[in-house]
């Protein structure tokens, strides 16, 4: 009997130490799938957080152009404000200048237009002596009595011919 105690002992420690295993392997089972789980859903939350980050970037480069792009355009306003203000001044000055500068200023314009009508008027005078000795002499070409003179030798011809049939017919 203490043969079959012995022998009940060890299969019931066989079953006892299967049993463990069994058990061991069930919970290491749900371990792996609990671990594969957790992983799956650490992998998930990485994704968004990864997608959440690129858009943050993307939309950070997209601020950043903006920004140069109202940089870029502030620069230009700035020249347009610089040369608005540069004329300003330049009518305020102008604006504040005396009687006698405006006299000087007027007086130097007068003579630099005075000064070339004078010109203009020696040249308009030529031209129209031109003009005019072209006509005459246009005139004096056309004109009957000059014909004549320009023209002896046709006249010439005729009044031979006409002493000849005179003197045939004499």
């Amino acid at each position: 009997m203490s043969d079959k105690r012995g022998l009940r002992a060890t299969v019931f420690g066989i079953f006892k130490y299967s049993l463990k295993l069994t058990l061991a392997e069930i919970k290491y089972s749900d371990g792996i799938r609990l671990i594969d789980a957790v992983i799956q859903d650490a992998k998930a939350r990485q994704r968004g957080l990864d997608n959440q980050i690129e858009d943050a970037v993307n939309s950070l480069i997209k601020s950043a152009q903006i920004i140069d792009d109202l940089n870029k355009s502030l620069n230009t306003k700035k020249e347009q404000l610089k040369s608005v203000q540069s004329e300003y001044h330049e009518t305020l000055r102008l604006i504040s200048i005396t009687d006698e500068q405006k006299g000087a200023i007027a007086g130097a314009l007068e003579k630099a237009v005075n000064k070339d009508r004078n010109k203009e008027r020696i040249i308009a005078a030529i031209i129209s002596f031109g003009v005019g000795l072209v006509f005459y002499v246009a005139g004096v070409v056309t004109s009957d009595p000059v014909r004549d003179i320009l023209k002896p030798e046709a006249t010439t011809i005729t009044d031979r011919n006409q002493t000849l049939k005179t003197n045939e017919s004499r």
